[in-house]
């Protein structure tokens, strides 16, 4: 099937407004909090039911201190935890028109979702994968729909950091980079377009010490977009200079 061809069945934008996401740890509480503050009803699945009352405890903190800070108003963040429902059962997300899988970093973790989570939605649902490096077209292929699979590469903490970045696989579809676009910019992130090659341009933690411009050299993005990644990721914006120079100081200490 050509990946810029998609069912007509496929929602329109504007009917996007169930989300679901697959694991309630750090970065799937983020990512359910965000999202039903931005007015989605989220459904969020774990297989742990103790995981997901710590998941609400902390998103239920997490808002109170935006209302103590002005960011909320009291009634914001009831509406917000109101639109939040949890389940331990996959088949939950259903209904959802794009579920955002948040669990462990582990390929065959990942691909053993997505394989038992496909079947669960609807033709038209798409399946977004939170991953900071693995391969979206070899987890697309557990699916048998993999025009309908992208990469979300949230940062944490989720409810702080800007930038989203969004990971096509070989066969994702124009459509469907076009819905996981419009979520984003929905929930507030800045939305960053890269090819599955990447790996991503965000590639370690500690990028001040170690951040490297391989993406610049493989053709995937501009030395400005990396930049630009690179601020957005850190919450402060660094330029590229100074972060290569600092690494090759560190390399000649080291020497």
């Amino acid at each position: 099937m050509d990946g810029n061809l998609m069912s007509a069945e496929i929602p329109a934008l504007t009917e996007i407004r169930r989300v679901g996401v697959i694991g309630a740890g750090q970065m799937g509480n983020g990512i359910a909090h965000v999202c039903s503050l931005s007015g989605y009803d989220v459904v969020l699945t774990d297989v742990k039911p103790e995981a997901l009352k710590k998941a609400l405890d902390i998103i239920k903190r997490n808002m109170e201190r935006q209302v103590k800070r002005s960011v909320l108003s009291e009634r914001e963040r009831d509406a917000a935890l109101g639109r939040i429902k949890t389940s331990v059962d996959l088949a939950a997300v259903k209904d959802c028109d794009i579920v955002i899988e948040a669990a462990t970093e582990n390929e065959q973790v990942k691909r053993d979702i997505l394989k038992a989570l496909a079947p669960q939605l609807r033709k038209n649902a798409i399946i977004a994968t939170n991953t900071s490096s693995i391969s979206i077209t070899r987890l697309a292929a557990a699916t048998q729909r993999p025009d309908r699979v992208i990469g979300m590469h949230f940062f944490n903490p989720v409810p702080v950091m800007q930038l989203v970045e969004l990971i096509r696989g070989l066969a994702t579809s124009d459509e469907t980079y076009a819905a996981a676009e419009a979520v984003s910019k929905a929930i507030g992130k800045a939305r960053e377009g890269l090819s599955g090659r990447s790996k991503f341009v965000w590639l370690s933690e500690n990028w001040k010490d170690y951040f490297e411009p391989i993406a610049v050299t493989a053709g995937i993005a501009t030395l400005e977009r990396v930049e630009v990644v690179a601020g957005l990721a850190s919450g402060d914006q660094v330029a590229l200079e100074d972060v290569t120079r600092k690494k090759v100081e560190k390399d000649d200490e080291n020497n």
